[in-house]
């Protein structure tokens, strides 16, 4: 991340949207955007200019969802069209392997285990 990034955090469960942010605002980052959905990240997706927006991080796997449908994917794509110098960053609770299997194949610039993030926090 860069130095002192503004974050797009795009996270289903409350208790790991605050404990991320809690942990990045501690290390000089700003969490400048929430959304707890699909629905909701997609509405602030035309925001992330205005908000000056550094990087996104994205919840792969948003309760709720087929669990085949990897909404992270459909917001990193859209993110990726339209504000193409947001940096992606895929977060998940799955096994570690299965979220950098799942960046690298949607291209992402990486990919975090947010169970480690929380635990650490």
């Amino acid at each position: 991340m860069p130095k002192e990034a503004r974050v797009f955090l795009v996270e289903d469960r409350g208790s790991y949207r605050k404990n991320i942010t809690q942990y990045l605002n501690a290390a000089g980052h700003k969490v400048v955007l929430e959304a707890p959905s699909r629905t909701e990240a997609e509405s602030m997706i035309p925001r992330l200019k205005e908000e000056a927006i550094d990087v996104a991080l994205l919840d792969d796997r948003l309760v709720g969802r087929d669990t085949n449908n990897h909404d992270g994917t459909a917001i990193a794509k859209r993110i990726r069209e339209e504000h193409p110098n947001v940096k992606v960053i895929d977060i998940s609770s799955d096994g570690m392997r299965d979220v950098q299997v799942h960046a690298r194949a949607s291209k992402l610039e990486g990919a975090l285990k947010i169970v480690d993030a929380v635990t650490n926090a």
